[in-house]
This record gives structure tokens, sequence and C-alpha cells, in this order.
């Protein structure tokens, strides 16, 4: 903004020169869709000389046991490649971490990769969360399938839930496990967030899976909304009332003699009398 009446705006562009002290090529390991029966995968990456002299880049951590990772020397001081290696035992669902590297650069010792990848889960719930209403007037089951991938069957050890409120069992359908949710009547949570039945499974892939349980919002009440029900206000006998306080008259009621008050509007300026200057 500015006190320029023929230019009250300016707009400044600038541009900024981000030093590094390697390049990354590309930026992060994204391995997409991973089946549970896929062998390892690797990508690899080309680390190139930046902003702060020669690079000597080694590997610090991966941040995942299913990380693994190398450098390989192309030019020395100048570019090197990467490889990125993802391999099973596949956890169940998406896999993530962070190659570490040491630079050889004293002014940006470190820089990191992210890596990521979506695997198939090897246990899936369906539906995958529980939602209920607040205060349910009678008990109710809520349920939800197991379902093993690979045609390899796991075994539900144990089932609980974290409120001490509700109930949960398991319970065998048509060949597949059935989890089965007790709500009792009244039911409000422990506390709003969190809440999830906890299976514990035989299986290395998936020890422990959970199921959260949602509660919704409990409905507005009549008269408890944010805002305020405004009560009428008690009209005078005789008389009627307008919406628009400006043009609001009082009308007398049939019947009764009572003369009528219109208002009377200023315009502001004085009317001399007829006959005068």
């Amino acid at each position: 903004m500015s006190s320029d009446r023929n230019n009250p705006r300016t707009s400044l562009e600038c541009e900024v020169k981000v030093l590094t002290a390697l390049h990354i090529s590309p930026s992060n390991a994204n391995f997409g869709q991973i089946k549970r029966s896929d062998p390892a995968k690797t990508k690899t990456f080309k680390l190139s000389r930046g902003d702060g002299g020669p690079i000597a880049p080694e590997i610090v951590s991966t941040g995942n046991p299913q990380i693994s990772a190398t450098v390989r020397e192309v030019v020395e001081g100048e570019e090197y490649a990467l490889d990125v290696t993802v391999g099973p035992p596949w956890p169940n669902g998406m896999l993530r971490g962070n190659v570490m590297l040491e630079t050889g650069v004293g002014k940006a010792k470190r820089e990191s990769i992210t890596v990521y990848a979506n695997i198939a889960p090897r246990l899936r719930a369906n539906p995958h969360r529980f939602m209920l209403q607040p205060e349910p007037e009678n008990p109710l089951d809520l349920s939800a399938r197991l379902t093993w991938t690979d045609g390899d069957p796991g075994k539900i050890l144990e089932a609980s839930v974290t409120d001490t409120k509700l109930t949960v069992d398991l319970e065998e359908r048509d060949d597949q496990q059935i989890v089965v949710l007790h709500i009792p009547a009244g039911y409000n949570p422990t506390r709003r967030s969190g809440n999830a039945v906890v299976l514990k499974t035989n299986d290395p892939a998936v020890p422990t899976m959970k199921i959260p349980v949602y509660v919704t919002r409990r409905a507005a009440r009549p008269g408890t909304g944010r805002l305020p029900i405004k009560t009428p206000q008690p009209i005078k006998a005789g008389t009627v009332q307008q919406k628009n306080p400006l043009t609001a008259t009082t009308q007398p009621a049939k019947g009764t003699n009572a003369p009528s008050r219109m208002p009377v509007r200023s315009s502001g300026n004085k009317e001399k009398p007829a006959g005068q200057q």
C-alpha cells in the first residue's frame, strides 16, 4: 500500500538462490504401489556437486529396517550414484523412511531423501473404522469383517477395546472372522479421540492392528444452539406493529376513536410560512 493516490499499490518480485551442498535427482524415492508378493525393489539417484565445493557422500541411516542404501562414485568429488532398496518383510500398509547422507561439505553436513511405498495390507478390516452416535437409546452391535491377503489367513489371538465402557467379541461367519463391537445404551466415550479396537495376531507382518472407534458430534437440541432463540415481545391490545421501525405506525383498533400518529420526517430545510420573505 502507498500514500500515492496515482499509484496506491506496488508489487515487488524477488529472486532467491538457495545454496545446497549437493543436488539430488529425483528429489524423493516414491516406489508407488507394491504387492505383498513382490521381491525387493531398487531405485537409483544422481548426487552431484552443489554450491559448497567437492562432495563425499556417505550413508548415515535409513530410518527403517526395510530400507537399505549404498553410494557409488562416478566422478570423484563431483558425481555419485545412490542406490535405495526396499524389501520384505513388508509392513501392513505404508512403508516410510529417510535416507540420511553425510555430504562431505562443512557448511551443510547432512542431506536427506524421503522414501515411501504403499504396500497392500496383509490384514484389512471392512469397514476400516467404527462410527457411532453418542448416547444411543438402545444397545448396539457394530461389526467389521477381517480379510487376509495372499490366501494364507493368520489367526487373531486377542481382541480388546481401549474404552472400558465398550466390549468386543470375535465371531466366525462364512469362514471369515468378524469383529463385533458392543455399545451400551446411553454410551458416551471416556475420551473424544484415540479409542480403538486392538487386535493381536500370530502374523509377523501385522502383530497388532487397530480399528478406530469414532463418536460423531451430538446433534443440537432445541434452544441449545449457538444463536439464542428470541422470545417475541407482547403486543399491546388495540395496536398493530410493523416490522420496519423506520416506517412503524400505531393504528387504533377497530371501534376506537384514538387518533393515529404518523412519523414526521424532517428534510433538514425549514420552510417559511406563506407571506414571509
